[in-house]
């Protein structure tokens, strides 16, 4: 069996705020910049073919937190 890898690993580096406004609506941005300023670092962007990214951030505590497409900020998701 052939195991095809369909996610495609681009590093992001930290800001990279061109990047982020393709990718993330107004809402996401907002929380975005907000998490940065205290402390919270881009982890990784889910983006489905839908279109909708989910960003994922963590800190320095090793927390995953969540930026939903409302601008909601989760911190350790299920």
């Amino acid at each position: 069996m052939k195991i095809i890898e369909r996610h495609k690993h681009k590093p992001l580096t930290q800001p990279d705020f061109e990047i982020f406004d393709i990718h993330l609506n107004v809402d996401q941005m907002k929380t975005y910049v907000r998490m940065h300023e205290i402390g919270w670092k881009m982890y990784f962007i889910r983006r489905p073919v839908s279109g909708k990214s989910t960003v994922f951030m963590n800190n320095d505590d090793m927390r995953i937190g969540v930026i939903e497409q409302n601008g909601n900020f989760t911190v350790n998701p299920n």
